[in-house]
């Protein structure tokens, strides 16, 4: 029995009022009556008493009483709590790579799916609830605590697996609430393997010893006697697997094979290709297929390599001033090749073999351009002159080895002098100009600018206003590469942070400054975006092909692989424990959630009875 307004409970207070007036009631009155009702009236307590005589007396104040009783009920509203069978069910799906897997010609996630509809079938007609969680690289709640099959095979029917892992962590932080409702909830976790302490949670393997012969790793690159080498790891899960061909192919070409008389159960093996024609600088990708197997799993059976990071050109434009070295070409030609970045570097002196486009830098030491280059990022040093968009010059001031002062309070301070100390920088002269909106000035000398940058969208410009054969910075062993890599990787944004990914992953990808259109395509297409920053979900397994149209109609083009997590080919991995949510204790939190039977029209019909039965004895004892 559950009262919803307990408060109504103060109603019982009537029947001490009720009692106090018998207690007031005059227990006589004044009234003039014959002889005869005397007489008949001694007749009556002349004969024998009756057991319970004290009832029919006090019946209606019995009565009276039992009616105050209900209405009190009634102000208390009372519910009664219906039994409940407590086979409530929460099934969480995994949705990962390996339920991929096909036995019978039925993947692990169709026969997981027909066995919770089945189980969804028994538990509403039991007149419980049916929940269902997804466990893939994202836990998603989809069916919360529902009475409804139909809407519940709807709910399953959507369902597709992914290339991703499973999120089992996630995904039983969503039970809580579920929990906190009821917690004798059963939970059910349909997934491909084991574990080892489940708690709670009771495992149900699909797993029905497929087996999975995967590619695991696959890389080029120099053996430490210098030769070129391909090395790949391989392995099967669940069996062994005899004459297996390892195919590798350049430039999607056929190169060479091994055949493999027996690939050991669980067992790593790593086979290493020595091609003499072959280095990093004769292909761009380079894959691994595994062919002619019994394999229940074909989605990791190939691997790619790409044979390099992404190139950036740099044109770097010499003063061109007569019997003249060029210092500071110097100094940030050799800076740029100490970097880990793959520079393809072109240094200018003629005037007529310098490019308005094509790179992805632009060098100018004292001589700048009228017209810009747009599809690059500029760097300028010690400028003679200086286009009108970019600022004006004053001229030249000459000082006895100044430090300039760093402008910490600049946004763009941070990504370009980080680690960088202005202090230990002399500089004994500079060009004093004044530079446009468009420009942070990152270190200056009594309000005069010496290193400025823009931040506005586009290709990054930044100007040096000294030359660097009057400064010490190029012997600042530090210093000078800290500063010039922070400054390079502030103006050349690499597109993509690594060439091979997990899939289920959402990836940052970094158009080039100049791009006006970026394509992305897939196995699934093409899609198109403009120049905004882009996050990637790798939902599908391959080759992806990045297209950036640059504003001079120029494209660039970069490409990654996107592979099954090595975790998701262990087709003997067992899992270590699941955790149950930590469901803080509240007030009826070990409570059952039960349905409830309103008690209101019973007990109104009760009164109405009580009310006729009270009016009956009331008129019987007056007349």
């Amino acid at each position: 029995m559950r009262f919803l307004a307990p408060l109504g409970l103060l109603g019982l207070l009537s029947i001490i009022a009720l009692i106090i007036i018998y207690i007031l009631k005059p227990k006589y009155q004044d009234r003039q009556v014959s002889s005869s009702f005397i007489w008949k009236l001694s007749l009556k307590y002349k004969r024998k008493k009756m057991p319970f005589e004290w009832l029919k007396s006090s019946l209606l104040l019995i009565l009276q009483v039992l009616i105050l009783l209900i209405m009190t009920a009634i102000l208390t509203k009372p519910h009664y709590a219906l039994s409940t069978n407590t086979g409530e069910k929460v099934v969480i799906l995994d949705t990962s790579a390996s339920m991929m897997a096909v036995s019978h010609g039925k993947t692990r996630l169709e026969r997981a799916i027909n066995e919770i509809e089945n189980l969804a079938m028994r538990t509403i007609e039991n007149n419980d609830k049916f929940s269902i969680i997804l466990a893939g690289q994202e836990a998603k709640l989809l069916v919360n605590r529902s009475e409804s099959l139909q809407y519940i095979k709807s709910q399953l029917s959507n369902i597709t697996s992914n290339y991703s892992i499973s999120n089992i962590e996630d995904a039983m932080l969503l039970t809580e609430n579920i929990i906190k409702a009821n917690n004798i909830a059963e939970i059910i976790y349909y997934t491909s393997n084991d574990y080892n302490d489940p708690g709670m949670v009771r495992i149900r393997n699909m797993s029905q010893g497929e087996t999975n012969a995967s590619v695991l790793s696959f890389k080029g690159e120099r053996d430490q006697s210098g030769n070129y080498i391909f090395i790949t790891e391989v392995v099967s899960y669940g069996k062994d697997l005899f004459d297996v061909v390892l195919e590798l192919r350049i430039d999607d070409n056929y190169k060479t094979s091994t055949v493999i008389d027996k690939l050991e159960a669980g067992i790593v093996s790593t086979y290493v290709w020595r091609l003499s024609d072959v280095n990093e600088d004769t292909y761009d990708v380079a894959s691994v297929h595994l062919k002619d197997i019994d394999d229940d799993f074909m989605y990791d059976n190939s691997l790619e390599f790409f044979s390099s990071t992404q190139k950036f050109r740099v044109q770097i434009v010499d003063h061109n001033i007569p019997n003249q070295v060029d210092s500071t070409k110097e100094f940030i030609t050799r800076a740029l090749q100490s970097l880990n970045r793959n520079f393809i570097i072109d240094q200018v002196s003629n005037p007529d073999d310098i490019k308005d486009e094509g790179y992805d830098l632009y060098i100018y030491s004292k001589n700048v351009p009228d017209v810009l280059p747009i599809d690059g990022a500029i760097w300028i040093f010690d400028p003679l002159t200086l286009p009108t968009s970019l600022g004006t010059l004053v001229g030249d001031i000459s000082v006895n080895n100044i430090s300039p002062v760093a402008e910490t309070s600049s946004v763009l301070y941070e990504k370009v002098m980080q680690q960088v100390t202005a202090n230990n920088i002399t500089i004994s002269r500079y060009k004093q100009l004044v530079p446009s909106n468009d420009f942070e000035v990152l270190m200056s000398y009594q309000s005069d600018p010496i290193l400025m940058s823009t931040t506005n969208v586009g290709p990054k410009i930044t100007i040096f206003s000294f030359d660097l054969a009057y400064s010490n910075l190029p012997i600042l062993f530090l210093d000078f590469p800290i500063l010039i890599r922070n400054l390079s990787n502030y103006s050349m944004v690499e597109t993509i942070d690594d060439y091979v990914y997990d899939a289920g992953l959402t990836i940052p990808i970094y158009p080039h400054p100049a791009a006006v259109r970026v394509d992305i395509e897939n196995n699934d297409g093409v899609f198109e975006f403009g120049q905004e920053s882009i996050q990637m979900l790798l939902s599908t397994l391959g080759r992806y092909k990045i297209t950036q149209v640059l504003n001079t109609g120029a494209i660039k083009t970069t490409e990654f692989y996107v592979r099954i997590p090595a975790s998701e080919s262990n087709f003997d991995d067992v899992g270590d424990t699941i955790y149950m949510p930590l469901v803080p204790s509240v007030p009826g939190g070990d409570e059952v959630t039960s349905d409830l039977l309103d008690l209101l029209p019973y007990l109104a019909a009760f009164l109405i009875l009580l009310v006729v039965i009270e009016w009956g004895v009331q008129y019987r004892e007056q007349y």
